[in-house]
């Protein structure tokens, strides 16, 4: 049986800069020889010619080897195609040139160059040399050729359109594996991740604390991906919630981070991957940053604006300007294009050229307001993966950016994960093979604390909900089921209890009843839309909305009068002038501000309805209005959350995170009352009847994940 490669293998196959001579048997490498043997030179023939299709082991097997030969198939084939690869400089795990299709066989992947024809003149040149010259080699013969090359020609070009129309799509990518990485469970959500290669780095928080550990115990995480040993970072967990984390140098020798430098304020900073002193990069001061792949470049934004500056933070310049503020910067793998998400009351998509050209949302198919957040793009630039949570769970997309010559692409992102675990921040890996991300099952437990134990003692039988509330007459509680965010009452001692509210209604704030007890008003939305104001019958459901307004409507409470609601708009979301309290007139459905609130939010009236507390958006420091007198008293610290005591007397609230504080109203006296020595699963916390703290203890899980996906 010849060795020499078949009648349609006689051209020469040109990719890369390398060039096959079938007929010569030779392999060349920038017009030098690359030694390679006969069989592995057939076999790399085989696969140009059917590229890219998929050629099968036993299709290999018969071209290479007589029907009448004996051997260990499976092992020759291996050695040659092996020989192939190192002559190619290939590889297995990462192939440029031919890829391992399972079990099944292999393909060429590479592009081709297509091999150039001799113009006809030339042919008719060659062909004529041996002829003698007459009349009609000179007239007749070139009429003779031209019209059968012009229809063969005009029928390959028909075949090459055909083909090119029809051409397969590029396959969808697929998840084939979901490991979890880290086990401690500290592995923060809301803030991003890096990888140089053999490692991950993650913001952490500590899950359990002791009364000497702050609550706030944030630090740097290093994890090894191949033993997934976890350490911290030294000198990240120095001081409270200061540094964090934004991504690597090029080198992978440095953190680019912000680092705090007040209550509101965060300045871009380098830290040495080993651990030290963080180093401020001028005096920029930033939202969030990002370095591009090549070091030569920063972005950064701060509120509704993105800067591009100079590494060592001088020379600042706007790049763009966006309808909401800027988060998660990401750059395009050929450092082009910037991603980064955009926060209103949705969360959506945005881009730009580093030239400042080209900003858009990217904008898909889907009902409903958009909810995305936290884009990246793979190593190769072939997909843009994101975080979706329009359908209540938090999973992972991807979206085709393009595509190889010879498949269709896709528009249309594919849905990766599809819960029940929630995942946040997508970090493609340097091989563009693996997706790591943060898969959070959140769940909490209602605790109380016994005094008289100066212990936590489980509440509602350790029920995981949050916004807990009592009625007036102490016999019922409403609360916000975590993490479903569905309004529930019952019984107070757990009997009785009745879903007030189903998804996709979200509630977003404390519930409030009534004098009567009949009624509760509170404050939800639908994914990616801005919060209403409701009230639902305590007995039967059936929310109520009330009349929707361009700007939030957050935090509502009922005034004395039983007949109207004060509430007002958020923070963060809503514009400064339009933070105020507000009144809603039941009756009228009529809603106005109220003169001289501006700039004050969260309104609660106590039980006796002779005090309002609101909390100044600036300061986030509650301010106390006596009713009667007018008097105005500022408490000194920021707060989170405030709740009133049953007898009106005490103002709760939280402060320093895990520590709560009360005020003595008449006499504006504050002090420390607990210290909550464990993880919370939510900031807000109730009081039941006899004054006792009852807080949401953290049971969820939050680790690192590796998603591994099929190759395209």
């Amino acid at each position: 049986m010849s060795s020499a490669p078949q009648a349609h293998g006689l051209h020469k196959l040109r990719f890369d800069v390398y060039e096959v001579d079938p007929r010569a048997g030779e392999l060349h490498k920038h017009g030098y020889r690359v030694p390679l043997e006969d069989r592995p030179l057939r076999a790399l023939v085989i696969l140009l010619q059917r590229a890219p299709e998929v050629v099968t082991r036993e299709e290999l097997q018969k071209e290479l080897w007589p029907a009448d030969v004996f051997i260990d198939f499976d092992h020759g084939l291996n050695k040659a195609i092996g020989k192939v690869r190192r002559a190619l400089n290939d590889s297995a795990d990462e192939p440029r040139f031919v890829e391992t299709v399972g079990r099944r066989g292999y393909r060429f992947i590479g592009p081709l160059t297509l091999p150039s024809t001799p113009a006809p003149e030339t042919i008719d040149r060659q062909n004529s040399a041996a002829a003698p010259v007459t009349l009609s080699n000179v007239v007749i013969e070139p009429r003779r050729r031209w019209r059968p090359w012009l229809l063969a020609n005009a029928g390959t070009l028909a075949v090459l359109l055909f083909a090119f129309l029809f051409r397969p799509a590029t396959p969808k990518p697929e998840v084939v594996r979901i490991v979890q990485i880290t086990k401690s469970g500290e592995a923060w959500p809301l803030e991003p991740m890096a990888t140089d290669g053999p490692r991950l780095y993650y913001q952490s928080l500590s899950q359990s604390l002791s009364p000497s550990v702050s609550a706030g115990d944030w630090r740097v995480k290093q994890v090894l991906l191949n033993g997934n040993e976890e350490t911290v970072i030294p000198g990240t967990s120095d001081h409270l919630h200061t540094f964090r984390i934004r991504g690597l140098s090029s080198d992978d020798t440095e953190f680019l981070a912000l680092s705090r430098i007040s209550e509101e304020q965060w300045m871009a900073a380098t830290l040495p991957v080993v651990g030290g002193s963080p180093r401020h990069l001028g005096n920029l001061i930033a939202d969030d940053v990002a370095w591009s792949h090549d070091g030569a470049v920063l972005a950064y934004s701060r509120g509704h604006q993105l800067f591009l500056v100079n590494p060592d933070g001088t020379g600042s310049r706007l790049l763009a300007t966006a309808p909401g503020d800027i988060w998660y910067l990401r750059w395009s793998p050929d450092d082009r294009q910037l991603g980064f998400t955009v926060m209103t009351e949705q969360q959506t998509l945005w881009v730009v050229g580093a030239d400042g050209h080209g900003l858009h949302e990217r904008r898909f198919n889907w009902p409903g307001k958009g909810t995305e957040c936290c884009g990246a793009w793979t190593s190769d630039g072939h997909y843009y993966v994101f975080r979706s949570r329009r359908d209540g769970p938090s999973n992972l997309w991807a979206v085709e950016e393009k595509h190889l010559w010879w498949r269709r692409g896709n528009g249309d992102p594919v849905q990766l994960t599809f819960g029940p675990m929630n995942y946040y921040q997508p970090l493609p890996s340097r091989n563009g093979r693996t997706l790591f991300a943060i898969g959070t099952l959140p769940s909490g437990e209602l605790v109380r604390y016994d005094a008289k134990q100066k212990d936590f003692v489980p509440f509602q039988s350790g029920l995981s909900a949050d916004h807990m509330e009592f009625s007036r007459d102490g016999q019922w509680i409403a609360y916000v089921a975590f993490p479903e965010r569905t309004l529930w009452r019952a019984r107070i001692d757990g009997s009785e209890a009745f879903q007030l509210t189903f998804p996709p209604l979200l509630v977003d704030s404390r519930p409030h009843w009534s004098a009567d007890g009949k009624r509760i008003v509170f404050a939800a939305k639908r994914p990616g839309e801005l919060l209403r104001l409701y009230t639902i019958s305590a007995k039967e459901g059936n929310p109520e909305s009330l009349p929707p307004e361009p700007k939030s409507q957050a935090t509502p409470d009922w005034m004395p009068d039983g007949n109207s609601l004060v509430y007002s708009c958020y923070p963060g979301i809503d514009p400064p002038s339009l933070i105020a309290l507000y009144r809603m007139d039941l009756r009228t459905r009529r809603s106005e501000r109220i003169p001289g609130t501006d700039g004050l939010y969260n309104p609660l009236w106590s039980p006796d309805g002779h005090q309002l507390a609101a909390v100044d958006a600036v300061s986030q420091r509650i301010l106390l209005v006596d009713i009667k007198t007018g008097k105005r008293t500022q408490m000194s610290r920021p707060v989170v959350y405030p709740i009133w005591s049953a007898d009106s007397q005490y103002l709760y609230y939280g402060a320093n995170d895990h520590k709560i504080f009360r005020v003595h109203v008449p006499d504006a006296r504050e002090e420390e009352i607990l210290d909550v020595p464990f993880r919370l699963a939510s900031a807000s916390f109730g009081l039941a009847t006899d004054g006792a703290p009852i807080v949401l203890r953290e049971h969820g899980h939050y680790d690192v994940y590796a998603i591994s996906l099929a190759a395209p």
